[in-house]
């Protein structure tokens, strides 16, 4: 279901028919667009440790704990990249609900002539 519906569908679906709340689902949504980028970042380490010599064989309890080597820069990476996406929404006011809080102006006469004007003005080069 993933690779054949894009992720706004699947977040437009849940808020309007699940009714989730559109932070939730942007969150999840989100989070479904960081597990490639994950897989990806976690193939990079992986082959940076196996050329630093690190091998994951043995027993389960023995690749477990070898693991940590692996996990550790994968959390770093996850963690930076989360603090840059958490910035770019605060910076673009997501969640703050400023335009629903906003009230409704009407168009007056003056906006609807500057409208014209700005149509007019640039299909101009196209009048020829």
């Amino acid at each position: 279901m993933l690779a054949a519906t894009r992720i706004q569908d699947i977040a437009q679906t849940l808020v309007d028919r699940f009714h989730l709340p559109c932070e939730y689902a942007f969150m999840l949504t989100t989070a479904l667009r960081f597990v490639p980028n994950f897989l990806a970042d976690s193939e990079i380490t992986l082959d940076a440790q196996s050329c630093r010599g690190y091998s994951n064989r043995g027993n389960c309890v023995k690749r477990l704990l070898s693991y940590v080597v692996v996990i550790r820069p994968l959390v770093m990476r996850a963690v930076a990249k989360s603090e840059t996406l958490a910035l770019s929404m605060e910076l673009k006011g997501f969640g703050s609900n400023t335009y629903k809080n906003m009230p409704r102006e009407p168009l007056g006469a003056a906006d609807f002539i500057v409208l014209g004007l700005v149509v007019v003005l640039s299909t101009y080069p196209f009048w020829k």
